[in-house]
């Protein structure tokens, strides 16, 4: 059973979802600006926003990043600048590619998923029901630091949404095209970049929003090299829970992590940049363990690394409140004899 501090928190969530209101930016969606550039936050002496965990590790020399690409049948959720130019998309940064920076086998589930969501409203005033964030300001306070260098995705990330706007009931009606808080939105009615996609949100009656979800796994190569024997994070040990691993607490600015990091930047591949609080699940196959991960990535010269992308606790009680606003809403139709209690749940 929920604990009561905790049950309230959940209500409290979702009455604040279905609380958006039905006009102001993107007429029935909420959002915070982005600005061209965000300062790197606040950092304790570990590099962590929080009070860092117990003894991070430095760790040992590792590896060159190797990259991952795009297939054409899943592009990233922005144009590929031209790399080494001074051109670049929106969004992204053009770099000198390093010698070790080679794309991964497309098939090795690399892609964010992608679909289109069709929406139409009789008036401008007519609630879509979702509250949104600059995405680029998100990726860069994960950054951390690293921030000072640029980049970030030409994104709007879905932070709440309400089952009375049309969005919800897009979801009701779209099961496996269902769109959930933690969401991006990176095209609306053939326009990118979030001021154009804004103001489409706001003044269109008939919507058509493409919109992105991160791989929860990804991988990235590292290979080690005489000019770059440094892998450059520091981690905890996780012993439990769904992310075994090596949490990572910091990278370093002069690593090969960040290496490959800033080469999936200058591509526009945003989903596969390794952030604090992702977590190392395997190396080299090798994931019985935290110490098994830790003494692969100290002897092993080549590296092929699972990371696992954590959701943020603030997305992860915008889906526990979407369920709850689900259930509270199926048990009174049901009450009321209109709906069958084995409906799907949005955001489930």
């Amino acid at each position: 059973a929920t604990p009561p501090t905790e049950a309230a928190a959940v209500e409290a969530a979702a009455t604040e979802a279905e609380a958006l209101p039905p006009s102001g930016e993107a007429a029935g969606s909420t959002a915070s600006p982005c600005p061209e550039s965000t300062p790197p936050p606040e950092r304790d002496a570990a590099g962590c926003d929080d009070a860092p965990p117990a003894e991070p590790t430095e760790h040992p020399p590792s590896a060159a990043g190797l990259a991952a690409g795009a297939s054409p049948e899943h592009p990233p959720t922005i144009a590929e600048p031209v790399v080494g130019s001074t051109k670049s998309a929106e969004g992204a940064v053009a770099a000198e590619m390093p010698p070790s920076f080679q794309p991964l086998d497309a098939t090795e589930g690399q892609q964010q998923q992608e679909w289109v969501v069709e929406l139409h409203r009789d008036t401008v005033k007519e609630a879509l029901g979702f509250a949104h964030t600059c995405g680029r300001s998100v990726f860069l306070k994960a950054r951390g630091t690293l921030a000072e260098k640029g980049g970030g995705p030409e994104a709007l990330l879905v932070t709440k949404m309400s089952l009375s706007g049309l969005l919800g009931a897009w979801n009701l009606q779209n099961e496996e095209r269902a769109v959930q808080p933690g969401d991006y939105i990176v095209e609306v009615n053939g326009a990118r970049g979030n001021e154009k996609m804004r103001a489409h949100l706001t003044s269109a009656a008939q919507l058509q929003l493409r919109v992105a979800r991160h791989p929860e796994v990804f991988y990235v190569r590292l290979q080690k090299r005489p000019e770059m024997m440094r892998v450059g994070f520091r981690f905890e040990r996780v012993n439990d829970g769904p992310g075994v691993g090596l949490r990572v607490i910091t990278v370093s600015d002069q690593g090969a992590l960040e290496e490959t990091n800033w080469m999936h930047v200058t591509h526009g591949l945003f989903h596969l940049v390794v952030t604090p609080n992702m977590v190392v699940t395997a190396a080299n196959d090798v994931d019985s363990s935290p110490a098994a991960i830790e003494a692969e990535l100290r002897s092993a010269d080549s590296l092929r690394l699972r990371i696992l992308r954590p959701e943020s606790p603030s997305i992860e009680r915008a889906k526990l409140a979407m369920q709850v606003s689900s259930i509270r809403n199926l048990l009174d139709a049901h009450a009321q004899g209109g709906a069958a209690l084995g409906a799907p749940l949005v955001g489930a």
